[in-house]
């Protein structure tokens, strides 16, 4: 897949989404026929409407919007359609939606992860390298939040934290800062963040609160 950030991957307001649509269909009908596969007018105008905007579709939305004018489809044919798209990888289903998606890149192999803007409901498509990135991201921030947990129970204080605080020593808790003291223990932690703020580089501006929130964990008291 390309390797364009997820910034980049949510459409600009000002983009031309016409153009979307008939690189759409264009990828639509080279895939089709270098395939073998049938791209019948049904199912390149159930693409078309899959592609209407960058916000996932139901597929009643889909039958509506077929039923417009004089036209009368049923059911079955738009999920047929939708079926046909699917195993042909031009579109995605998002389960927890029960909706519909135009693919980015389709016939080239990829997990098909999104996310979804609150605010607009467009959709990115992630590639894997950003999965992956996002995976590692997880893994280190998790882990510098522990370290800092611990750091907490050794120098916090108590009206901060709203827990009593040296429990872990008094239970013989094996912790970071037992192991590595407390200020290897903290370079640690910052290492991991920088490394975190790294992964997450590639999403550009999408990645902005990431970062706070990874950076908020080595000033965080509680």
């Amino acid at each position: 897949m390309s390797d364009d950030s997820a910034a980049n991957r949510f459409p600009r307001e000002e983009h031309d989404h016409g153009h979307c649509v008939e690189q759409a269909i264009e990828t639509a009908e080279n895939i089709c026929r270098d395939r073998g596969l049938r791209f019948t007018a049904q199912r390149r105008r159930v693409l078309e409407l899959v592609w209407n905007s960058h916000r996932p579709v139901g597929a009643y939305d889909i039958l509506d919007s077929l039923n417009q004018g004089n036209n009368k489809a049923a059911p079955p044919t738009v999920y047929r359609a939708l079926e046909f798209l699917i195993e042909a990888e031009l579109v995605h289903r998002l389960d927890s939606l029960n909706a519909f998606v135009g693919c980015s890149d389709p016939g080239v192999p990829h997990s098909g992860q999104f996310l979804i803007c609150r605010s607009c409901r467009s959709v990115a498509e992630l590639d894997d390298t950003q999965i992956n990135a996002l995976d590692e991201f997880g893994r280190r921030l998790g882990l510098a939040f522990q370290i800092t947990d611990d750091l907490l129970d050794v120098r916090g204080r108590q009206d901060d934290t709203g827990k009593r605080v040296g429990k872990d020593s008094e239970r013989g808790k094996l912790t970071f800062p037992g192991l590595l003291g407390v200020e290897e223990s903290y370079r640690r932690a910052e290492r991991l963040v920088e490394q975190a703020c790294r992964d997450i580089r590639p999403f550009g501006r999408q990645g902005h609160g990431l970062e706070a929130v990874a950076q908020y964990v080595l000033v965080r008291n509680r």
